[in-house]
């Protein structure tokens, strides 16, 4: 199997025109998980995102506001995404270009996943799929997504362990991008596979698929390529992640890799006459 390396010039096409010239949509969150949302949101805006609105129950809506005033908040009557729920979200989102879903969240009823997902990707909106949203019936309506997940969360949903070759089959027959985090991360879209190198151990803490999904879904905001986002996410991520340990050790924090993000996306900006 050939690999795809990933290196500056690789990011440089997922990042193209420089500017901020996508939306980003998150969906997640639950009364012991409201970080989750915050961070993933943070990080797409960080990672580039021009505006980012990101969705969560009401019962938590008012402490993620607070949490930053960049926050464009839509909340949402009930923790569980009841079809109701997901026609309402609909109905209150604009469209955006990318939308992360589940992170943070309860389970969910298969009804509301199911709506929200196939009308999303109706709209022509690029979903990234973490958490809760990881479902077999979800899945196979979620044709050309990103999948997030580690190795327990593959073998459940795929009944494999998530060896390379298994990873790029499970990628291949149900047509999506599968992103596996295990210590490092490995993107297959059953075509092209590429293995990130390795994040330092201070990166092993709670939060980092949060953010990692904010930053998918920013990068494929950008592109129409899936495997292009999915496999400079993690790359970039990894920058920041040095730039942090310098300062910080392995004493880091989620949001420690958040800030770093600029820092590790500067080498990337290419800012064009009439664009921003």
């Amino acid at each position: 199997m050939d690999l795809v390396e990933v290196d500056d010039s690789f990011v440089f096409k997922a990042m193209g025109v420089g500017g901020r010239v996508g939306s980003v949509g998150v969906v997640g969150g639950c009364g012991i998980y409201h970080g989750a949302p915050v961070l993933a949101s943070l990080a797409a805006y960080r990672t580039g995102a021009r505006v980012v609105y990101t969705a969560v129950p009401r019962s938590i809506s008012d402490s993620v506001r607070a949490s930053s005033p960049e926050l464009l908040v839509i909340p949402l009557p009930d923790e569980k995404l009841t079809r109701g729920c997901a026609t309402r979200l609909l109905k209150w989102m604009p469209t955006v270009d990318s939308l992360a879903v589940g992170v943070g969240m309860k389970r969910q009823r298969l009804e509301g996943l199911l709506l929200l997902v196939r009308e999303a990707r109706r709209r022509g909106m690029r979903l990234v799929l973490e958490g809760s949203a990881i479902l077999p019936e979800v899945i196979g309506s979620a044709e050309g997504s990103i999948v997030i997940t580690d190795g327990s969360g593959f073998r459940a949903l795929f009944g494999a362990e998530a060896e390379l070759e298994a990873v790029r089959k499970a990628a291949k027959e149900h047509s999506i991008t599968i992103l596996l985090v295990k210590g490092c991360a490995v993107v297959s879209d059953g075509e092209r596979t590429s293995i990130c190198r390795p994040w330092n151990p201070g990166m092993d803490v709670w939060g980092i698929r949060s953010v990692l999904a904010g930053s998918v879904a920013a990068m494929l905001s950008r592109s129409n390529d899936p495997f292009l986002a999915a496999s400079s996410a993690p790359y970039v991520l990894g920058l920041a992640g040095e730039l942090a340990y310098e300062r910080k050790g392995l004493h880091l924090l989620a949001t420690d890799l958040i800030e770093k993000l600029p820092d590790a996306l500067r080498r990337f900006d290419r800012v064009v006459e009439g664009r921003r």
